[in-house]
């Protein structure tokens, strides 16, 4: 227990000292008023058990369950999931892996941006990811479409990733979906 918190904080330490993003907006034709702002992502994923279940439900952590961008998160979270071929699931008890999802900022000079996403299997961990983007000091809306696509290359992987999500516009698209599907 106490190697893989130790584990935690090394990841976690080193995500934020590598963490940049640029605040320049990328042309966003996919959903209407919302602009992602976060270009280059640095994620990290620790795979904790290699067989794990990609039946799923996402339900988003307590400490984020009441915020007003929950909702739009845990939707970016399910697409992303759906595009990584993972089965959806109406309720935990259905499900064989339990994903909780949660974010939060933090500002002194500059705004820094977290995502985190964890898989569970009977109540031990499978495996779990963090990306983060800085910036200037902003609401975090316009970063959170961008955070969950970098966070993409990392889902139940064991590796580090900096993702410059205007290089990779099908994981945007697939984050936010695709306007053939929405009309």
């Amino acid at each position: 227990m106490k190697q893989k918190l130790m584990l935690m904080a090394g990841m976690l330490s080193a995500v934020m000292i590598f963490a940049g993003c640029s605040s320049t907006p990328i042309p966003n034709h996919v959903e209407p008023g919302i602009t992602n702002r976060a270009n280059v992502v640095n994620a990290v994923g620790i795979c904790l058990k290699n067989d794990y279940s990609k039946d799923v439900f996402v339900k988003m952590d307590d400490s984020v369950k009441d915020h007003q961008y929950a909702g739009e998160v845990k939707a970016y979270t399910e697409n992303a999931l759906k595009y990584l071929n993972f089965n959806l699931k109406e309720s935990e008890k259905e499900a064989k892996s339990i994903i909780t999802v949660k974010f939060d900022s933090t500002a002194a000079k500059r705004m820094t941006v977290r995502y985190f996403m964890a898989a569970t299997e009977d109540g031990k961990d499978a495996w779990n990811v963090i990306s983060n983007c800085t910036s200037a000091i902003e609401d975090i809306r316009p970063f959170l479409p961008g955070l969950v696509a970098g966070a993409i290359p990392c889902v139940g992987t064991q590796k580090r990733s900096v993702t410059n999500v205007n290089k990779y516009p099908g994981f945007l698209i697939a984050v936010m979906g695709s306007p053939e599907k929405q009309q």
